[in-house]
């Protein structure tokens, strides 16, 4: 498991850091890969050799960073002139990332980065409509957006770009997750989040038609 942790500076209270922090669930120990940085929505390749992560500025200003699993080592930064912000990068394979982006006109959309030459392409439309949370399977991006007017899991298919529409509530749907076979998220009610799931082989596709 590999995620981003608060601390505190050992000297300067107003001083706050976010570290990645790595937790091996079959021996129980943890170890941390970075110091006094400023990383957030880390993730881990499948074969757990790197971390991508989000590296924010004192500017605001963002980067993706690949890091080696073992040391921390930056092994790529990736950035744009046209994004101001990237958040939740998901590996699709060892090669390209897909993450959300905020452009500079404020829009947000979905894209992918090739990890080795930096390069990113857009896989929605940008828009005002919130992007967020992705997760990859099977050649599927499944992600929260605002299409509609309400927080919804949709999924995009990277081989054709078709986004379909898998929920359908009242209120936000948000962290979707999938593999093995199922798909689960979190829904809100009045009484906190609750998680529902759906095997692949029961959603029901509805196509968008135009999903700006």
């Amino acid at each position: 498991i590999v995620y981003a942790a608060y601390e505190n500076d050992a000297r300067w209270g107003w001083r706050d850091y976010s570290v990645i922090k790595m937790l091996d669930i079959t021996t129980g120990q943890q170890k941390t890969l970075t110091k006094k940085s400023k990383y957030f929505t880390p993730d881990i390749s499948a074969d757990g050799s790197k971390v991508a992560a989000v590296q924010v500025a004192a500017d605001g200003k963002s980067e993706l960073h690949i890091l080696d699993a073992s040391n921390g080592q930056v092994l790529h930064s990736i950035r744009s002139a046209e994004i101001n912000l990237f958040t939740d990068p998901k590996f699709i394979d060892d090669n390209n990332l897909v993450t959300a982006v905020r452009l500079k006109d404020g829009t947000t959309a979905l894209a992918t980065a090739e990890i080795a030459t930096g390069n990113t392409v857009r896989l929605t439309n940008p828009s005002f409509n919130v992007v967020g949370y992705p997760c990859v399977s099977n050649g599927v991006v499944y992600f929260t957006a605002s299409y509609g007017g309400n927080d919804d899991v949709f999924a995009l298919r990277l081989r054709d770009k078709k986004i379909y529409k898998i929920s359908n509530g009242p209120l936000g749907n948000y962290y979707v997750n999938a593999g093995n076979g199922k798909v689960t998220w979190s829904v809100f009610t009045a009484e906190g989040y609750q998680l529902k799931q759906l095997n692949e082989k029961d959603i029901i596709w509805n196509e968008l038609s135009a999903a700006a």
